[in-house]
């Protein structure tokens, strides 16, 4: 055998050589394969996964799942400074945790959820990200000391799960509902990107929900739907979104015509892009419908009074004018 493969190698010494060649690139090819499908990151770059065991071809957890894992911190040794208990992760370390997925209101179990939507049942990965030494992840913190943080999870099961498509449109409206709630009682605390989120989630249910919206829930519909807009408005503001505040309060006009918070907060939005003709419209409404709604009548009042100010300015501006 070995004399015939002597043989054939002196009598096809190019063939065989080329078949070898393409065999290594082959080998090399796969290899790379492997590698891009075990190491993954999102498009924005919030997190890194490297897969450590690779799950079979099934369907993957989904907003609201309830999932069981397995989560470790595997450089805690390297975090002893940074306060990363629980209540900082947003879910419990430790074996067979049941997490509900999108139901984390710290920014670092944003991430894991984010993480766990990647991952499929028997699947082991290793996941990375950045987090500020106070132990709240900030995706704009330039100026703040970063941390690498590593966890393992592993995707045991996934014990509740149902299909968006599957809910019906009173199950749509309850966790619209539920949505709004834990974001209210969030904008309270002064946690305003998790109310955000929140709010945000509350009003995709909302339009998940049918044309044909159930006579007997329409009014209720109607209303948390406008006050989703004010209140994503309201966490806009505060972030300094003031034309999207703009946009979010004049779609809840539309649902409600004589919303005095809709006016209210059009116009704190129209006052910040310095449109205080469209801020003074807004609030003679607001006080046509609410005279004596003190908090109007002073925004109001300043309004006037910053109209009074450019007034003079622009008089004596032309004032200098004409004297030239």
């Amino acid at each position: 055998m070995v004399l015939l493969s002597l043989c054939i190698w002196a009598k096809y010494p190019l063939i065989i050589e080329k078949f070898i060649n393409m065999a290594m690139v082959t080998e090399e090819v796969e290899d790379n394969a492997m590698e891009t499908a075990e190491t993954w990151s999102p498009p924005d770059g919030s997190f890194s996964k490297q897969i450590l065991l690779p799950a079979g071809v099934c369907c993957g957890p989904e907003d609201g799942s309830v999932c069981v894992v397995n989560l470790e911190l595997v450089n805690s040794d390297e975090l002893r400074d940074v306060p990363l208990d629980s209540g900082c992760v947003g879910y419990p370390l430790g074996d067979s945790v049941s997490v509900h997925v999108g139901e984390g209101d710290t920014e670092m179990s944003q991430i894991l959820d984010r993480c766990i939507l990647s991952m499929k049942p028997g699947e082991i990965s290793e996941f990375t990200f950045d987090i500020p030494v106070s132990g709240t992840v900030s995706f704009n913190s330039n100026e703040i000391e970063q941390r690498h943080v590593l966890f393992r999870m592993e995707l045991k099961s996934i014990v509740d799960q149902k299909m968006l498509c599957q809910l019906t449109d009173f199950e749509k409206f309850k966790n619209a509902q539920r949505h709004k709630e834990k974001g209210t009682l969030l904008y309270k605390t002064g946690t305003v990107a998790s109310a955000f989120r929140r709010f945000s989630k509350s009003l995709h249910y909302l339009h998940l929900m049918s044309p044909e919206i159930p006579d007997e829930i329409y009014p209720n519909y109607k209303q948390l739907k406008c006050h989703c807009y004010l209140n994503l408005a309201a966490c806009q503001l505060q972030f300094g979104g003031f034309n999207h505040a703009v946009i979010n309060c004049t779609k809840a006009l539309e649902l409600d015509s004589r919303s005095v918070k809709a006016f209210y907060r059009r116009a704190q939005g129209y006052i910040e892009m310095g449109e205080l003709q469209e801020a003074a419209a807004d609030l003679v409404q607001a006080s046509g419908i609410e005279p004596q709604n003190c908090a109007v009548q002073q925004l109001l009042h300043s309004v006037q009074v910053q109209f009074q100010v450019q007034n003079r300015a622009l008089s004596a501006g032309l004032s200098k004018m004409f004297k030239a």
